[in-house]
């Protein structure tokens, strides 16, 4: 299996040189913090329909319209258009939800936008044993190695409670897929010390034919393995 990154382009031509392209903010009234309630999806609870988080998005200054755009919530979905999230239904995507949102420029209410917001970790598919992981500091930098084989996450976790706070981290250098992984998904976060949305040769493909703007795919090389490449 072939994977890729997905993510948004930021301060260009095509999105209009600001970032992020739109932000949270409810003038007119009290809005409980999207961040926290978003966050949620993390652990497969979502905000209830009738508490919607995304209530109030505002294009920023300078900035334009384009089928996937960043906004100042970010880690776990995208604000997409309807052409965008038409794709996304037809793919093979678990543990996911899609969000009503009001967009507006200054007064001019946008229509054709929800949040994708997905709650997406596949960590325990992961075999710890076979990948590899080292330390590094905040920017991923190496430092050394993890001294270590881990058998699950729970051991970096515990590994990286011992380490100097805001100064070292454990780092992915590569995912090692177990057989049991659900290898027909299109689109998936691991969530084992990163964070990236992975996405299928065949939804790369359906992006890029129809010619979706603020898409940022990126190649992964061979941060990903899988038993059938082994």
């Amino acid at each position: 299996m072939e994977y890729f990154t997905l993510n948004f382009i930021a301060d260009n031509k095509e999105t209009g040189f600001v970032f992020p392209q739109t932000i949270f903010n409810n003038p007119k009234k009290f809005n409980p913090n999207p961040v926290l309630l978003a966050n949620q999806a993390i652990d497969g609870v979502y905000p209830p329909d009738n508490i919607l988080p995304f209530d109030y998005l505002e294009l920023n200054k300078d900035a334009k319209l384009t089928d996937l755009m960043s906004s100042s919530l970010r880690g776990n979905g995208f604000l997409i258009s309807q052409k965008l999230k038409t794709i996304l239904e037809e793919a093979n995507i678990k543990d996911y939800k899609f969000y009503d949102v009001k967009l507006f420029d200054e007064e001019k209410e946008i229509k054709g936008y929800c949040y994708f917001h997905s709650a997406s970790c596949l960590r325990n598919y992961i075999n710890y044993e076979k990948s590899k992981f080292y330390i590094g500091d905040i920017l991923r930098n190496y430092i050394r190695d993890l001294g270590f084989i881990p058998t699950k996450f729970d051991d970096l976790e515990k590994h990286q409670k011992d380490l100097p706070y805001a100064q070292e981290v454990v780092c992915v250098k590569q995912f090692y897929l177990s057989n049991s992984f659900p290898f027909n998904l299109d689109l998936f976060l691991i969530r084992a010390y990163n964070y990236d949305f992975f996405i299928s040769k065949r939804l790369k493909e359906k992006i890029e034919e129809n010619k979706i703007t603020g898409v940022l795919i990126k190649s992964i090389g061979d941060l990903i393995k899988t038993p059938a490449l082994a």
